[in-house]
């Protein structure tokens, strides 16, 4: 998504590196060249960016270790620091603070790191802002539960619906109904690390922004869950669902180690929006799109679709 959005751009050139043989599909090639690089061992860049140039890292190795992705990052913040680039932008989470007790979660909640990704990916903003905060412009970008056509969040969602026992999903619904689902499109992500490309730092420092939807009334389970099995062709359950007081999923959530245990916590976007940048699609725009895609590429028509068509 953000290569297409920015190989359309004639104000830039790209330099993209590839960790895969295949070079990806679906851009305007005209201002973009394709460069190799071994960032765990090697050398990070068989040609490295330009002097003042942006650098924006999205790499994350899910199959290896804390140690791996760190060593990933300093390679290539050290590769960068030798060729003089004027920005770094960093894709974390958001999920780095962990566990709080703050209703309305900013950039300046205190990190209270539960498990092993929260641990690393704050490890790897701390070695970042604390090694190279004077050698380049460092921005943080922290994204919710990114969803969207080729992403994972929402598929469970959608395999239950379609696949799963309707008394299951039922409970289900009883249980989460209220409960914030964090989700940011994909595209507003994309357009969120443009934006902070071309943004005006106030400062030198280090700056930490937070992408996320969760103002929007449509991100809670039961609003989400019913746009879902609308746009699947699937009806709705016989009989009304039954909110579960909110205690008791509060308390569910913590037995089973969840981080954000608060039902209706929520991350703000506030600072990002504030700064000028302006959401691409809403949640009503993207979910849609998503139930499109799943049904191309992962449906296919079990007992529980036949019935409701």
């Amino acid at each position: 998504y953000l290569l297409r959005s920015l190989s359309a751009r004639m104000d830039i050139r790209l330099k993209v590196l590839l960790h895969e043989k295949k070079a990806p599909t679906g851009y305007d090639d005209k201002n973009v060249t394709f460069i190799t690089g071994d960032l765990l061992g090697g050398e990070p860049f068989c040609d490295p960016p330009a002097p003042g140039s942006t650098v924006i890292n999205l790499i994350y190795l899910r199959d290896r270790s804390g140690k791996e992705n760190l060593r990933v990052l300093e390679n290539l913040a050290e590769a960068c620091k030798r060729s003089g680039i004027r920005r770094f932008i960093h894709c974390s989470t958001a999920v780095v603070v962990g566990r709080t007790t703050e209703m309305i979660i900013n950039e300046d909640t205190v990190p209270y790191p539960v498990h092993d990704y929260e641990t690393e990916k704050l490890a790897m903003e701390k070695m970042l802002t604390d090694k190279y905060g004077t050698s380049f412009e460092i921005i943080i970008l922290r994204p919710t539960a990114v969803f969207g056509p080729g992403g994972q969040n929402l598929i469970k969602m959608a395999d239950s619906l379609s696949r799963g026992k309707p008394v299951i999903n039922y409970a289900r619904s009883c249980l989460y109904n209220y409960r914030r689902m964090n989700l940011v499109p994909v595209e507003n992500v994309a357009a969120a690390i443009e934006f902070l490309a071309f943004y005006e730092m106030a400062g030198k420092g280090p700056e930490i922004f937070i992408v996320s939807d969760d103002v929007d009334d449509l991100n809670a389970y039961r609003k989400i869950e019913q746009l879902v099995m609308n746009c699947l062709g699937l009806a709705d359950y016989p009989v009304p669902v039954v909110p579960i007081p909110l205690t008791v999923l509060k308390l569910l959530l913590k037995y089973t180690r969840k981080t954000n245990y608060n039902p209706y916590a929520v991350y703000s976007c506030r600072k990002l929006l504030d700064a000028g940048f302006v959401k691409r699609v809403t949640l009503k725009e993207s979910v849609p799109r998503f139930v499109v895609w799943y049904k191309e590429r992962c449906f296919d028509e079990g007992p529980q679709r036949k019935q409701h068509s």
